[in-house]
C-alpha cells in the first residue's frame, strides 16, 4: 500500500524493518475535515484501539484543537499532521509525517471510521 493513498482518520498497521505497529494521522487543521468528521474520527479510535482514550487528550491553545498523548515520558503533543504511533508494548509517541513517512510502510489500513 503506498503511503500517499492513506484513508482519512483509519487505524494502520504499519511495519520498520524490525517491528510491525499501529499508527493514526492527527489532522486538525486540514479544510477538508469539519469539527464533525474530525470528532467522529478521535471518538472512533477512543472506541476500537485499545489504551487510547485513557492516554490521549483533545484540548484548545490559542483556540485551536491539539491532541496530546501520554507517553512513558509524560505529556507531548502531537502537531498537525503527526502519526500517533502505538507499540507492541501499548505505548503511544507522535511521529512527524516526515520521519513516518522515511521509516515506516503501510501493510493495512482499517478504516472503520463511519460506523
Amino acid at each position: 500500500m503506498n503511503n500517499e493513498d492513506l484513508e482519512d482518520g483509519a487505524i494502520l498497521q504499519v511495519t520498520t524493518k524490525t517491528q510491525n505497529r499501529e499508527a493514526v494521522q492527527w489532522l486538525n487543521t486540514t479544510d477538508e475535515f469539519s469539527d464533525e468528521k474530525r470528532h467522529l474520527i478521535v471518538k472512533y479510535w477512543h472506541n476500537t484501539w485499545e489504551g487510547f482514550l485513557e492516554k490521549s487528550k483533545i484540548h484548545l491553545v490559542d483556540g485551536v484543537e491539539k491532541m496530546s498523548v501520554l507517553t512513558n515520558n509524560g505529556w507531548v503533543n502531537a502537531n498537525d499532521g503527526d502519526f500517533i504511533i502505538k507499540t507492541k508494548d501499548g505505548e503511544f509517541y507522535p511521529c512527524s509525517e516526515k520521519t513516518f513517512r522515511e521509516s515506516y510502510d503501510v501493510v493495512v489500513a482499517k478504516d472503520d471510521t463511519t460506523e
